[in-house]
């Protein structure tokens, strides 16, 4: 039995690690027009983000964020911080959860 837990343990860590060491960053011009696309389509879905875009003092925009988990889970993106319509600088998304969990997504925060 103890075997078994060993062999889950290793599997599990070997599967993060290639989770979180995986991800390579974007450049910056593709990273602001993933930005600009990920905007385009949330206001395309809720029209109504247009108005909460304009009147937001910033934002932080992650236009692919992904995450993956068994048992323990991990969450990493890069985005950018908006201040009007000008970007002020790269933002860093990092999550991890523990629970009864397994699979993997990608999405835009």
């Amino acid at each position: 039995m103890k075997n078994i837990s060993k062999l889950l343990v290793a599997i599990l860590i070997a599967a993060l690690s290639n989770t979180l060491y995986a991800w390579e960053p974007d450049s910056g011009d593709k990273l602001e027009l993933s930005v600009q696309q990920a905007i385009i389509t949330a206001k395309e879905k809720d029209p109504d983000l247009g108005d909460w875009f304009e009147s937001a003092a910033g934002y932080a925009v992650f236009p692919r964020v992904g995450k993956a988990g068994i048992g323990v889970g991990a969450a990493r993106g890069k985005g950018l911080l908006i201040q009007g319509d000008e970007t002020l600088g790269e933002a860093t998304l990092t999550q991890v959860s523990v629970g009864l969990q397994l699979g993997g997504q990608v999405y835009a925060e």
